[in-house]
């Protein structure tokens, strides 16, 4: 059966002082599904360049062809059909068709420009092309942001019936319907597991509880030893002053035996510090792969029983409606989510709210005088990221603390902005959202990129803070636990 195998890779970028891998040892069986986690910055994309060729290495053999995906589109005004016979040109006509149908993309859009398609629709359009035909070893970089959630889910169940890929995603249900193994890039250490992200997860809970146990019990251990071998050490030493001594009788003290009783006392101390010695070698090596995830703190402000946010009769757009007669109350204490497949009006309704033009009938009404804390959809980011809370009049001490509670290396504060990965710069925005105390959070796709750790760290701090949050999001397992409130654009 064809495989990769990759054998003590060392890899850091020219110019960066950070190793990103190093003597890393990999073996994959090219016909299964894996799912590729790790935190942020820790090398998920650069790994599937490296295996796809894009990155030079010669730590990596491979027994079949390995394809990066998504693949760059230089021509985007072509046809979408035409733009996948130049990418494909070993797959026919019929056989994108087949894939685009399982895709749930409709047939007519393989024959409008491939710019004129939404962000989900390019990359269904995209997959039905790499998956046409006997296909390469798909190396698949986040496929789902900006993909709504009937979007992922079609691409869940589709990517569940074909094998031979990596998929590196952050949304757990789409892992848990797509995989079957799971990579983890861990701190120190990289591991594959059979089963999906939930069996993972469980097993990986179930290992940490017993590494900690065994922490717990190493260390009694050693307190105990050592204070055993400090007591034994006193008595060889007592008892070894004692032979230049007399007895009360008088009598002359048998050197001998005095020295023999020492020498066993002190044979049976040095043995006791073995012990203590093996004992901290064995929990050195626990928990190194113990990931710390660090609670967050937000302080939010109230704004009584008053509406924060009132749409009614509420007709956006620009120039044709994107909806119609849409009626929505937020008040203070309200988590709500907002709800419609992509193009339906999400994102407008926020940037409405944040006082851009686009109401077409109906009335808006924003409490006057309340403080927002924003995260927008997009991620550009310019200048040195050491700069960036005194550029936003932020608290640096409180932004920077919460980056690093999020994961974020020190190093990375030396930055440039530009140079920093999708995910870090995502939590850039979140870190500046969360040094804020406000009435009202508005996230725009606030997970986009984000690594699964954070995900729960940021679900975990929303139900324990209880700001009064609209938000934009399609990992439904986040949805589910955070939304108190639906927005739904039919």
């Amino acid at each position: 059966m064809p495989q990769i195998h990759i054998n003590h890779l060392t890899f850091a970028y020219e110019g960066s002082q950070e190793t990103l891998f190093e003597d890393l040892n990999l073996h994959l069986n090219c016909r299964e599904r894996y799912g590729l986690i790790g935190r942020n910055g820790r090398g998920k994309s650069t790994l599937l360049k490296l295996m796809a060729g894009i990155l030079p290495t010669t730590a990596i053999t491979k027994d079949c062809e390995t394809r990066y995906f998504p693949d760059e589109v230089q021509e985007d005004q072509a046809e979408t059909i035409e733009v996948l016979r130049r990418l494909y040109p070993y797959s026919e006509d019929y056989e994108f068709m087949i894939e685009a149908e399982e895709l749930a993309l409709a047939m007519e859009k393989l024959y409008q420009p491939f710019a004129f398609l939404s962000e989900g629709e390019k990359m269904k359009a995209l997959l039905a092309g790499a998956f046409s035909h006997d296909h390469d070893f798909l190396l698949i970089d986040e496929p789902t942001n900006h993909l709504d959630a009937l979007g992922r889910e079609v691409i869940g169940r589709y990517l569940q019936k074909k094998t031979g890929f990596i998929l590196v995603s952050h949304d757990r249900h789409l892992l848990d319907v797509s995989v079957d193994h799971i990579i983890a890039l861990n701190k120190t250490s990289i591991t594959v597991t059979k089963g999906n992200y939930s069996s993972w997860q469980d097993n990986k809970d179930k290992e940490l509880a017993d590494e900690l146990a065994r922490h717990k019990q190493l260390e009694k251990e050693i307190k105990r030893l050592k204070k055993a071998s400090e007591k034994t050490k006193n008595w060889a030493d007592a008892v070894e002053r004692s032979k230049n001594g007399t007895r009360n009788s008088g009598l002359r003290v048998d050197r001998g035996f005095i020295g023999h009783k020492s020498a066993k006392m002190m044979q049976k101390s040095k043995n006791t510090q073995a012990r203590v010695t093996k004992s901290i070698k064995e929990k050195q090596h626990l928990l190194k792969d113990l990931e710390s995830i660090e609670t967050l703190k937000l302080a939010p402000l109230d704004y009584g029983n008053r509406p924060l946010v009132e749409g009614a009769h509420l007709s956006l757009g620009y120039g044709e409606p994107l909806f119609r007669q849409l009626d929505f109350t937020i008040k203070s204490g309200d988590r709500c989510v907002i709800e419609g497949a992509n193009g339906s009006g999400k994102s407008t309704i926020i940037k409405t709210i944040m006082g851009e033009e686009h109401i077409l009938a109906g009335s808006l009404k924003v409490a006057a005088g309340i403080t927002i804390a924003y995260v927008p959809q997009n991620t550009v980011l310019t200048g040195l990221l050491k700069d960036y809370p005194q550029s936003h009049r932020l608290d640096s001490s409180l932004f920077f603390a919460i980056l690093r509670k999020m994961g974020f290396p020190r190093e990375a504060f030396e930055k440039a902005c530009d140079h920093l990965s999708a995910g870090m710069k995502k939590k850039v925005l979140l870190a500046h959202a969360f040094s804020q105390s406000a009435h009202l959070y508005i996230f725009d796709e606030p997970l986009n990129f984000i690594d699964l750790d954070s995900r729960m760290q940021i679900e975990q701090l929303i139900l324990t803070y209880k700001p009064t949050l609209l938000f934009v999001e399609h990992d439904v397992t986040f949805c589910e636990h955070v939304a108190t409130k639906k927005i739904v654009i039919s």
